[in-house]
């Protein structure tokens, strides 16, 4: 990794920039955000909220932040259907992360066989972090989400999150910023499957990858002792 990665001035600095190019993220999405010290156990407020993602920046430069934010607006001229601003943050530590790999630092050597990649690890195939189902969805899946009226498909119910691979890459980088993968406490989004001896990048919007998710919270409920979902019962082990 290169030296001089941002600190909290350069962190807001890069902000700045970054809602420059992206004017509507601002009133669309941050100013959304709880205020600072209103924050819950399943919605973080602002300040926290800030914390976790200049935790997931901060290991880039500035120049690499903002070169990040250029290519994603670019990205995002003339689509139908714009990124998430809530995902902006992750796209763009992935974004900066390429560059981190071009320079050979954290990544295991890239190796080609018969002209395909051959990866260390085929769970994460060697990006060190893994995507899974975020535990809002999780509690949505089990009817408890924090908004009684609203059901998993519905807006504003659906979100992922990105925790460490338990691979070499994962154990030695991004464990130290981020949860590490445990097949009790998630469900990945992008996964392995065996029997099929393919990679599936699942999408959120799909039915059948939220009735995985349902599935997948019921029998997690069960293998924890505790009783099938109660209108008034919220104390779940994940």
């Amino acid at each position: 990794m290169s030296d001089g990665r941002i600190d909290g001035q350069q962190f807001r600095e890069w902000l700045r920039y970054h809602l420059a190019l992206f004017p509507g993220m601002k009133p669309a999405f941050l100013d959304k955000l709880p205020p600072s010290g209103s924050g819950t156990e399943l919605e973080k407020d602002y300040a926290e909220q800030m914390a976790v993602w200049y935790k997931q920046l901060n290991w880039y430069t500035l120049k690499e932040l903002e070169a990040a934010s250029d290519l994603l607006s670019q990205q995002e001229v003339g689509k139908k259907t714009s990124l998430g601003y809530g995902r902006h943050f992750a796209v763009v530590a992935k974004i900066a992360k390429s560059e981190v790999r071009s320079h050979g630092s954290i990544y295991p050597k890239q190796v080609y066989q018969d002209g395909e990649q051959v990866y260390q690890c085929d769970l994460c195939r060697d990006e060190g972090c893994r995507i899974v189902w975020g535990p809002v969805s999780i509690r949505y899946a089990l009817g408890r989400g924090p908004i009684e009226k609203l059901k998993l498909g519905d807006d504003g119910t659906l979100y992922q999150t990105t925790v460490a691979c338990t691979c070499s890459t994962g154990r030695g980088y991004f464990a130290r910023q981020m949860t590490t993968f445990d097949d009790k406490l998630h469900l990945p989004l992008h996964r392995w499957e065996d029997g099929a001896q393919r990679y599936v990048i699942g999408q959120m919007e799909d039915a059948a990858e939220q009735g995985r998710l349902v599935a997948w919270a019921e029998v997690r409920v069960k293998e924890s002792g505790q009783q099938q979902p109660q209108q008034q019962q919220t104390n779940i082990p994940f």
